[in-house]
Order: C-alpha cells, then structure tokens, then sequence
C-alpha cells in the first residue's frame, strides 16, 4: 500500500473511531442511572390530563415484568413514544386527594432493558417523591408489597 492510501486509511479509521466513541459515551451518559427522569408534558398526552385508574394498578408494575404485562395492568402508554422497540413508556394518573373531586396528577415512567429479545422493567420512576408516595400507600395490603422508594424512583 502507497504512504498516501497508508495515510487516508489510517485517517479515516481514527475519525470513524472518535465518532464511535463519542457517540458511545453520548447514550452512555444518556442512559446513566445517575440522571434524573424526564417526563414529558402532560398537555403532551393524547388524554391531554391524566387517566384515573384503580389505585393500586401502578403498584402492580415490577421489574423483570414483560411489556405486555405492563400494558395489562397500566394500558398502553399515554403520549406518542409508541409500544414496539422502545425502552421507556409514559404515563399520566390521577389520584384523588380524599376531597371531593380533588385530585393530583401524577407522571409515573416505565423504563425497560432488552433481555435475549424481550423487552423487561428494568426500573419505574414517578415524578415527584408526593407521586410516589401516593401510589405506594394505594398498594393493596394484602397483594405484593411495595417496593422501596429513591426520591420518587423506585
């Protein structure tokens, strides 16, 4: 090989290289556990507000369940990240507050790990420490027990 094919080879594989590497340490610290959620807006939900359900349904959601576990205790997600090969799914809930008809609008987000080709819960966020809160006071007592809470993670 000439020095000037020796050169552009060389060249091109040291860009492609720190191409590979930044785009690496991007959806590493992208996907970092040390980061908080994002949620989307709620005003961004096709329900534009959230969904009341039974209030111990969130509760349900364990890690290690399948997407179609997930979607038979919380339904399909609620704003336009789609079903099939994505790895978090949005939610919107509403909680009644003991008043009437005051209640609160809590973000709940299911993130998944794709384990030998199948989508499973890998963590569950809420978006605020009060969400969370009072979707682990909803849990029914005698079914499976809560989990622990990290401000507002769990």
């Amino acid at each position: 090989m000439s020095n000037t094919k020796h050169v552009r080879a060389c060249a091109f594989a040291c860009v492609f290289g720190a191409l590979a590497l930044g785009l690496g340490l991007g959806l590493a610290k992208a996907q970092g556990s040390d980061q908080q959620p994002s949620f989307p807006d709620v005003k961004t939900s096709y329900l534009k507000t959230g969904e009341f359900i039974a209030p111990d349904r969130p509760s349900r959601v364990r890690v290690g369940l399948s997407k179609d576990q997930v979607r038979l205790q919380l339904g399909n997600p609620h704003f336009a990240e789609g079903i099939a090969g994505v790895s978090q799914w949005d939610y919107a809930f509403n909680f009644y507050g003991g008043k009437g008809t005051e209640h609160v609008t809590c973000q709940m987000q299911v993130r998944f790990d794709k384990t030998d080709g199948d989508y499973r819960v890998a963590a569950t966020n809420w978006n605020s420490a009060d969400c969370a809160a009072r979707a682990l006071a909803s849990a029914s007592p005698n079914g499976v027990p809560a989990l622990p809470t990290n401000g507002g993670s769990r």
